[in-house]
Parts: structure tokens; sequence; C-alpha cells
């Protein structure tokens, strides 16, 4: 379930990115604090705001906000991936090493790009990993995919995009995530 710390953050990046009245207007301070509401109360606030957002913002403006509040990459996969490169010159081969070390998410090289498959049984994203089908909006799993693009631009050093291919929180079986060259 969504935390009031990740309510504030949603918060922090409108402010950041469409200034106070938009920020006040999807997501006011007061819903921040939480004063004492229950899990599946934070829930739904969040799928409303969420819901706000895709109704009242340019799509444009959502995928920013999303992406800004994704997952920093942890030292871990910083470490898989720095050896991967380390040891092998071809992509081919780094993505083989990488795939080892991150699974069981793993990625496949596409002529087009790479998938990117998180392969978990359920979401395990730290807001709705207690309730896989929240009913939130696609725009939700914006923010996941933002932690994958970190992932292949410490890896390949390029700018890339993603396109969601299927997540939990819209009924697939699976997160699936498609990264093509900015254009």
């Amino acid at each position: 379930m969504p935390s009031i710390y990740h309510l504030f953050l949603l918060r922090k990046a409108l402010l950041n990115h469409l200034g106070e009245n938009v920020a006040d207007e999807i997501l006011p301070a007061a819903l921040v604090k939480g004063d004492g509401i229950g899990k599946e109360e934070r829930a739904q606030r969040a799928v409303r705001i969420l819901e706000d957002m895709d109704r009242k913002l340019d799509e444009k403006d959502v995928k920013i906000i999303r992406r800004s509040m994704s997952c920093y990459l942890t030292k871990r996969q910083m470490e898989v991936i720095d050896q991967a490169k380390e040891r092998f010159q071809f992509l081919e081969l780094q993505v083989d090493q990488i795939n080892r070390g991150l699974a069981p998410s793993f990625i496949e090289p596409q002529p087009d790009g790479y998938n990117y498959y998180f392969n978990q049984p359920r979401c395990i994203c730290r807001v709705f990993s207690k309730d896989p089908h929240p009913n939130a909006p696609q725009s939700y799993c914006e923010c996941c995919g933002g932690n994958i693009l970190r992932i292949f631009k410490y890896w390949l050093e390029e700018d890339l995009d993603f396109t969601i291919v299927q997540t939990f929180l819209i009924g697939g079986d699976n997160c699936v995530f498609k990264l093509t060259a900015v254009e």
C-alpha cells in the first residue's frame, strides 16, 4: 500500500515539474499528512490521485513526474553491471552476465532494443506489492519503467525510452517493458 512518504514524493515531483497551483489541485498538502488513515484508504487515495493526474495533465507531464519518482539503482545492481562491463566487451555476453546477477529479472535483446522482464510472481513495487491488482491506472507503472531506464543508462551510457508491454497492475502475468533508442 502506498505510504504517506510516497504521496510526499509525488507532491514534491508535481511541485518541481508543474508548480504549486497544479500540485495543490492534484494533491493538496493536507492529503500527504495522512492523519491516521488506514492502508486501504491510502491505496484508494493513491489510485484517485493517479486517475486525476491522467485526466487533468498532459500524458508527457505524467510520464516525467512518475519516472522522476523511480527507485535508484542498488549497490548490487551497479556491481553486477560493472562486473559484466569489465569482463566482457560484447553486449551479448554482458547481457548473460547481467541476467545471472539480476535473476529472476532478465533482459532479452530484440532487433529494435531490449525487453526487460521483472519475472516475479506478483508486483514488486514497494507501493502496491501487497495488493497486486488495485486497479491503478497504467501510468502508475511509469515509475518502475523509470527504474529500468536508470539500469540501462548505467549499463549502456545512452538514453533509451520504454513502453509498457504488460504489468500485473493492468492484468498481465508479468511486468514487461520494451526499451528502444530515443529518436
